[in-house]
């Protein structure tokens, strides 16, 4: 499904695809593992007001630091919640800490904004974990 990244004056048009997430998978964790994950990944997406499967999912391996048992709690956590929480420290992680502790300007604003998007495409195109 093509979604679109806001990052501040720029949208991004990305693909977020089973194959991307798939990618971010191998990527991630090891070859024994790649099942088990899919599996827990996929219990996303199953309710009726779940939504940006994909993007959500690759959100979760963003900040799940390879371990298995964050990405249950993540999955969880988007289940009973608006994923919005899991997908915004994926995608803007600077932005997303400083946000509401301090105050910025435009210009400082759309800066972290900038180096988050930068580094969230870097992260979708590598084929390493992080």
């Amino acid at each position: 499904m093509t979604e679109y990244l806001n990052t501040g004056n720029k949208m991004e048009n990305i693909k977020f695809s089973r194959e991307l997430v798939l990618k971010k998978v191998r990527a991630i964790f090891s070859q024994e593992k790649h099942k088990e994950i899919i599996e827990i990944l996929d219990l996303y997406g199953t309710g009726q007001y779940e939504h940006s499967i994909e993007r959500v999912q690759l959100a979760i391996l963003k900040i799940c630091g390879g371990k298995e048992e964050r990405v249950r709690e993540l999955v969880k956590l988007a289940k009973i919640d608006f994923p919005e929480p899991i997908i915004w420290p994926a995608e803007e992680p600077n932005f997303h800490a400083v946000r509401n502790k301090t105050k910025l300007t435009q210009e400082e604003i759309q800066k972290l904004q900038e180096i988050d998007r930068k580094q969230y495409l870097g992260w979708l195109n590598d084929d390493g974990a992080q």
